[in-house]
């Protein structure tokens, strides 16, 4: 089966890039957010590739 595609609204990226942006400056590094967007990635490549995970929705 082909992977499912995952579309971000854009608050949804604008959300995300508060937050990244967040913790970067708490931080005073780049390290967290790195490991925040590293995850984020791993979990959206997992619900794209996993049939049966994930929120139905209308569309």
């Amino acid at each position: 089966m082909a992977n499912k595609k995952i579309i971000w609204s854009d608050l949804a990226k604008s959300q995300f890039r508060d937050i990244l942006e967040f913790y970067i400056d708490r931080n005073e590094s780049a390290t967290y957010s790195l490991k925040l967007l590293e995850e984020t990635e791993h979990l959206l490549k997992t619900l794209s590739e996993s049939e049966f995970i994930g929120r139905l929705t209308s569309n």
